[in-house]
């Protein structure tokens, strides 16, 4: 369990601790940085890459409760794993023809789905609109900072949001296709 003296002895560059933060956190962030880059080495990558900046920045920041600390690691791995994709893949926003809305109904089949079956429809989306879902949805960054981040504009932002969405639907309405044959 990761103290306040844990993070204070990190942030005077004692190793000891410095692996205590990472075997807490580590495996947590990896599944972060995967859900966006989805491959083990680009993952890596991006948590090795935020912990070494993490540690190096460390001892400028001020954390009152590890929830903070949680939460900075977070940010910086998931910028890693931004910087990664932009350095590895050309961005390609896709464009999708006018998707169908699948609304009615859909509350029922979501909860039929586990955890890990929305995370593998999450992670067979493009990277563009999985790369936009995770920083919205699952991070709770802003259109504006989305932008900000990926030097995209907002509508750009708001467009892949909305499409994610969309082909999310019809891919749970596959999935449950006798459902909806009702």
């Amino acid at each position: 369990m990761i103290t306040q003296i844990i993070i204070e002895q990190c942030q005077r560059g004692e190793t000891s601790a410095q692996r205590k933060v990472f075997a807490a956190y580590g495996g947590v962030l990896f599944k972060v940085a995967w859900r966006y880059l989805q491959e083990r080495m680009a993952a890596e990558d991006a948590v090795a890459q935020g912990f070494a900046k993490a540690f190096q920045e460390m001892a400028k920041c001020k954390f009152d409760s590890v929830a903070k600390l949680e939460a900075w690691l977070r940010r910086i791995v998931v910028n890693e794993a931004l910087g990664i994709l932009r350095e590895r893949y050309k961005w390609t926003w896709a464009e999708l023809s006018e998707l169908p809305q699948y609304s009615t109904g859909m509350e029922e089949q979501l909860d039929d789905l586990s955890a890990a079956e929305i995370l593998k429809l999450i992670a067979a989306l493009p990277p563009g609109y999985r790369t936009v879902f995770n920083l919205a949805v699952i991070e709770g960054y802003s259109h504006p900072e989305i932008a900000k981040l990926l030097e995209i504009s907002e509508g750009t932002s708001k467009s892949q949001l909305s499409k994610a969405k969309a082909l999310l639907q019809c891919k749970i309405k596959k999935l449950y296709w006798h459902d909806f044959q009702k």
